[in-house]
């Protein structure tokens, strides 16, 4: 054996950005040679030049043989992360930007490397060849392995990235094993790993906390575990002569590359063939478990996974692939590229930001509900407040789809704004809960409900700060302020978000781990129907049009000059329905772009969760919607005070949603917590029927309203955590716009079943017992609300009134209480998931 004599070459690979660099080290005498491509050639090719000079002495060693390394020209720099992304990943088929080049990639190794190395070399005559690569290469190996098994005798995957892209390579895997053998000579595996990679060990002086983060994400990629179901599912196949597994303890990600490459060089040039390596060296790692041969291959993260809690990540660890899923959508790419530039301070700042948007929010929704009231009896419409619920919960489920499509589409930044500018153009009647998809973005499932607590919880300070807002709005202006002051206030703490995020954007930009391209816009007609088509504005205008058209006859009916029969009353209803499934039908066949991905309904836990959510947002307003008028006519309580009750949700689900939060942190899952809150939920409510009546003590209406807000909280925060741990990162935006669309639907239903039972019973009760000299005010008590507080406390005409309250209010909570007890069929439908060690987003997160 001679010195290491590298040669190098200059080659030109079709479809990469430029030449490949080669270098070949060779023995002494040459003949009968084995070669060996090494693929990552600038950091490997000394290392295995290395471990060949050092067996030459041994006289079994046979000469040696040739070895290959492929690599990049590159000045200092050991890795061209860009270009290996590209050149050893598999092609899908859904491009990946970035991504995809393994098949050039070989071709060029076929086509280009092995004619140069022979034109090197013309007098070898070449035994056998192998491929080595690890990491991206080992994923290359593999790709090799079971798209191309003739092109090498031996293939070595070292610590491969199975987890790229939802473990496509096991996708390939399956098709591998399907196929019949081909000739005699088969090819053989052999897979490395080092132990440290998946349970790594504190290095000295290291923080707990560095090292526990480095812990989870290493128990999150099952490096170990990956490869041993990979080589479990493969052993036994006809098309391979050996697969060999090997684990080498106390070794890292990198560390286990010069073990693997002297062992893999070893066994290849002096220990052929493999028959007696045919086994598995190393111990499966406790948590992990063997896919059954029968059905070897999971494409995405198993449910049963999930709920065992080892769900394996699709993020990537290491510098080098420190970057955004190249498959995911430009918003996601774009807030993945942010948490990955930014530390903590700015992740800090803008959870801060979001708490004090939610709080601007609150504090208008607060100060909204208590007006509501008194808008609609200025237009002597006070008996139809639930017409405003109804219409502002189908255009706000409406408009969930496309604005979630805008955030993926655009980013997270954009959408915030774009939601924004329509609350206060009162194109939304409220700012869309967008932040718990940047919240979501820039934490991890496992504190996820720690974090929603957070941002939910200035509704504390909203809930006694907004009432009383409402009330100095009456007092020394007027209701309109209540509505329009909005308009100023809430941009002043939308635009720091946005400005945040752009900011970290432009940085991420600068340091090269988001590339975007600049596409100039062109506002012409392929533009629009690009935007119609996207955001299937024909859909919204479907579904929207067709909830209000089809649920506001029950709140008019009553009101009809003819009731049910009359002519408008049961147009609306037919037309409504022909809306409806004219919805339906044009989202099944014609839509471009459906608006509701119908595949995570498919999955039970995102199905219950979202029928859950829905039945709770049925019974919430079924009784909610009246409740300020109630406690100011039958209590005689100012609006500030009748705020106050009426937001005891806000109070308690801010004590809650933390404890909840913090259960869930402990214990990792979060279905035993509904089991719980549901039945306390209808308690509560059962309760609330025999006390909301005239004459009762308003403690004991405090009390109910403790039990089922205490279960409601945590109703929200568990339904947005169930279906957040269905989905990838990708997903987020998507299947958390589908929770909040069907939440809507509940408070549309819920609304017009409230108002129906209004208009049927408090009308009719109040015309049998309002005393006579009132009765020529009969439409204007009903229809307005400082009309009834004009009436004197212990007048008989507010006797009758509160009378009246009191006979329609125990009918909205018993059909509250009975719609809730479908809650058990819907937690019995969720997974019991685990999201204690389930990591869904990238970078620097809570």
């Amino acid at each position: 054996m001679s010195e290491p004599k590298p040669t190098a070459y200059l080659g030109r690979c079709t479809g990469t950005v430029s030449a490949l660099l080669l270098a070949a080290h060779f023995p002494s005498c040459l003949e009968k040679e084995k070669k060996r491509y090494i693929v990552d050639g600038n950091a490997l090719f000394l290392t295995a030049t290395e471990a060949a000079w050092r067996r030459a002495p041994a006289s079994h060693f046979a000469g040696g043989g040739i070895i290959v390394a492929i690599g990049y020209p590159l000045n200092r720099e050991l890795y061209d992360m860009r270009r290996r992304t590209l050149d050893l990943s598999p092609p899908t088929q859904t491009p990946i930007s970035g991504h995809g080049g393994a098949d050039v990639f070989l071709d060029f190794i076929q086509c280009s490397v092995r004619p140069a190395v022979k034109a090197r070399f013309p007098q070898v005559s070449v035994s056998r060849e192998a491929l080595y690569g690890h990491s991206y290469g080992g994923l290359l190996a593999l790709h090799a392995l079971f798209t191309r098994s003739g092109l090498f005798d031996c293939y070595m995957a070292s610590s491969p990235s199975i987890w790229w892209n939802n473990k496509f390579i096991l996708r390939e895997a399956k098709d591998f094993l399907k196929k019949e053998p081909v000739g005699e000579n088969l090819p053989s595996l052999m897979v490395f790993w080092g132990s440290d990679e998946q349970s790594p060990r504190q290095r000295d002086n290291e923080p707990l906390e560095k090292y526990e983060s480095r812990k989870q994400k290493a128990s999150d990629f099952r490096m170990s575990g990956n490869a041993l179901d990979l080589c479990e599912i493969l052993r036994g196949c006809k098309r391979l002569h050996t697969v060999l597994a090997n684990e080498f303890d106390g070794e890292e990600h990198t560390s286990v590359m010069p073990c693997s490459t002297n062992r893999s060089l070893t066994m290849f040039f002096e220990d052929w063939p493999l028959n007696q390596f045919h086994q598995i060296v190393g111990t499966k790692p406790a948590e992990t478990e063997i896919t059954p041969v029968g059905d070897p291959i999971a494409l995405q993260v198993r449910a049963d996974d999930k709920e065992a809690g080892h769900a394996p990540i699709d993020d990537v660890t290491g510098k080098e692939d420190a970057r955004p899923a190249e498959d995911a959508q430009a918003g996601v790419q774009k807030i993945e590229a942010v948490t990955l530039a930014w530390g903590k301070g700015s992740m800090l700042m803008v959870l801060i930001f979001i708490w004090l948007l939610t709080l601007v929010n609150n504090l208008k929704t607060s100060v909204v509900y208590s007006l509501s009231a008194y808008a609609t009896s200025s237009f002597a419409g006070h008996s139809l407040l639930t017409i405003i619920g109804i219409v502002a919960s189908s255009m706000t489920g409406a408009v969930y789809i496309p604005m979630a499509k805008a955030l993926d589409l655009w980013g997270r930044a954009e959408g915030i704004l774009l939601m924004t500018l329509f609350c206060i153009l009162g194109i939304l009647p409220t700012v869309p809960d967008s932040w718990n998809v940047l919240a979501a973005d820039v934490t991890n499932l496992r504190n996820r409900g720690l974090a929603f607590a957070f941002t939910s919880s200035p509704a504390i300070i909203s809930a006694f700060a907004g009432s009383k807002a409402a009330e100095g709005f009456l007092a020394n202006v007027n209701w309109r302020w209540g509505y329009g002051v909005w308009a100023i206030i809430l941009p002043a703490f939308a635009l720091p978000i946005y400005f945040m995020l752009a900011y970290n954007l432009r940085r991420a930009e600068r340091e090269g781990i988001l590339v975007r391209e600049r596409k100039a816009w062109n506002f012409n007609f392929e533009t629009i129907w690009w935007f119609m088509k996207e955001f299937d504005l024909m859909g919204v205008f479907l579904f929207a049009s067709g909830m209000v058209v089809f649920l506001l006859p029950f709140t008019l009916a009553s009101m009809a000059p003819h009731g049910w029969q009359t002519g408008y009353i049961i147009a609306m209803i037919v037309i409504g329905l022909v809306l409806l499934i004219s919805f339906g039908f044009y989202e099944t066949y014609l839509a471009p772009v459906p608006f509701l991905n119908y595949k995570f309904l498919t999955d039970r836990t995102v199905l219950g969760a979202c029928l859950l959510d829905m039945t709770y947002q049925i019974s919430y307003y079924c009784y909610a919607v009246y409740l300020p008028s109630f406690l100011q006519v039958v209590y005689n309580l100012d609006v500030a005070t009748a705020g106050y009750v009426g937001n005891t949700f806000s109070v308690v689900a801010f004590v809650f949603l933390f404890f909840a939060g913090w259960l869930v942190r402990v214990t990792g899952r979060f279905k035993w917590i509904l089991w719980v809150c549901v039945p306390l939920y209808i308690f509560g409510f059962g309760l609330m029927i025999y006390f909301r009546q005239p004459g009762g003590y308003i403690g004991y209406i405090v009390m109910c309203e403790v039990f089922f807000s205490a279960a409601g909280s945590v109703f929200i925060l568990c339904v947005q955590l169930a279906v957040l741990a269905s989905v990838d990162h990708q997903h987020v935006a998507a299947v958390l716009a589908l929770l909040f669309v069907m939440g809507s639907i509940g408070g549309s239903i819920g609304s017009a079943i409230c108002g129906a039972i209004w208009t049927n019973t408090f009308l009719k009760k109040l015309g049998q017992i309002l005393p006579e000299s009132a009765m020529p005010n009969l439409s204007l008590i009903y229809s307005c609300l400082p009309q009834q507080l004009s009436y004197p406390v212990g007048s008989p005409e507010r006797d009758a009134i509160v009378e009246a309250y009191g006979y329609a209010q125990p009918r909205m909570l018993a059909a509250g209480t009975a719609f809730m007890a479908l809650g058990f069929i819907w937690v019995g439908m969720m997974r019991n998931l685990n999201v204690k060690n389930m990591t869904q987003t990238k970078g620097n997160v809570f």
